[in-house]
């Protein structure tokens, strides 16, 4: 809101500072209009781009194919932001350039820093996508996209407010930088996990007798979960989300949304002791991965969530988790998954034809603990801990700062 803006500093109406163009798309069956020399770029460009500027398209249209279509060259600088299937993806074009439907493009006026817009969208991604309407997907419209607000400081002193947006902008810069180091080593670290457990596994289990089955044969239940649409207050019944499973095995109660108390339709997706969540919808290293539910208190899970009961006489939940997780039934997860961009997918009747390699009770509880004993060093656990904490809060936290304008020197 504009009373938390420091004094000299206003929110300003996306309109007022940049041109907002959307983009269009040639007729894909003409092969006159594909393959020339104009960048093109669609959202799926994006997928798991990580730098600021692009220079490059995966397809690119020619001059028949863009006077085609309503589809407009915008200059290198400009902000672009896909609107749609997903909403918040972002870079800056480092060449002219053309966009799809799937987009806005804002192109700045001299009273705004590309970079410092970049760096405000990327803050308020969430709010957008909650704006975005639509019965397919959601988007974000042209009208809405003008009335974003933009706070910017002392939008009367142009020289001023470029200077300290500048300043902003140099702050942020250094910290993404040194924020993509630690993700890096976050992504090593899981990889080096999933590889140890899968040797380690597979070792212990080598000692021991089992007996080959498949999921379904040791579950009671498997359902999909609650659709409800939650709230952030802290106020009702929690509900565990997709990103509460953080890793294998471990289920984070950071971020919690509420719904009101369960209605009695809402009581089939109440969480028990023991029950396994499985994530059957995220990116792709996270798709599959499950945490056993130990907490008290009521709880519900929400529908990318699978919750699996298993029959306790048969097998431990935690022994099925990691065995899933990072065991051997990770590789036959990774070949059922299935999907594009960050939301790939798994149904419960492709997890219940996993092959499980199964001993006693007691050798479970044995493997279990030699398992955890080799690869959750509880040091090595700890930083793991401060590495999620730092990954999860710290980009929003600062760039909450940065526009409430306590970035500047």
């Amino acid at each position: 809101m504009e009373s938390e803006l420091p004094a000299g500093w206003e929110l300003v109406k996306m309109s007022e500072l940049c041109n907002v163009v959307n983009g269009s798309t040639p007729k894909t069956g003409n092969e006159e209009f594909w393959d020339g020399d104009i960048l093109w770029i669609t959202p799926k460009d994006l997928t798991g781009f990580k730098d600021v500027i692009i220079n490059d398209t995966s397809r690119k249209i020619s001059k028949k194919g863009y006077d085609s279509c309503s589809t407009h060259l915008v200059p290198a600088g400009t902000v672009l932001m896909s609107s749609r299937a997903p909403i918040g993806y972002l870079a800056i074009a480092g060449k002219e350039i053309c966009t799809n439907q799937g987009f806005k493009s804002f192109v700045c006026s001299d009273r705004l820093n590309n970079r410092y817009l970049y760096y405000h969208l990327k803050s308020i991604v969430p709010r957008l996508k909650q704006e975005g309407q639509g019965t397919t997907f959601d988007e974000l419209s042209k009208t809405k996209a003008e009335n974003i607000d933009v706070p910017i400081p002392f939008p009367k002193d142009k020289e001023k407010s470029l200077k300290i947006q500048k300043q902003i902008v140099a702050k942020l810069d250094a910290f993404f930088k040194e924020y993509d180091i630690l993700k890096e080593e976050k992504e090593k670290a899981n990889n080096n996990y999933e590889k140890i457990g899968l040797v380690s596994f597979s070792k212990l289990l080598e000692t021991k007798k089992c007996e080959s089955v498949t999921v379904a044969d040791v579950i009671k239940e498997m359902r999909y979960g609650s659709s409800s649409k939650a709230h952030s207050h802290n106020q009702g019944c929690p509900i565990l989300r997709m990103n509460n499973i953080t890793s294998a095995g471990e289920l984070s109660l950071n971020g919690l949304k509420y719904i009101k108390l369960p209605t009695a339709e809402e009581k089939k997706y109440l969480l028990e002791n023991g029950d396994i969540l499985i994530n059957r919808t995220n990116s792709k290293e996270l798709v599959g991965k499950c945490a056993v539910f130990r907490e008290k208190g009521m709880y519900i899970y929400a529908s990318y969530l699978i919750r699996m009961r298993v029959d306790t006489r048969k097998v431990l939940p935690e022994y099925l988790v990691y065995y899933l997780s990072v065991g051997l039934g990770r590789e036959e997860i990774n070949k059922r998954i299935r999907g594009v961009t960050n939301q790939w997918n798994i149904n419960a009747e492709e997890i219940k034809i996993i092959p499980l390699l199964l001993p006693s009770l007691e050798d479970q509880k044995w493997i279990l603990s030699q398992f955890i004993s080799l690869t959750k060093n509880k040091v090595i656990e700890k930083e793991q801990e401060k590495i999620i904490l730092l990954l999860g809060n710290l980009p929003r936290a600062v760039l909450t700062k940065a526009f409430a304008g306590e970035l500047v020197a």
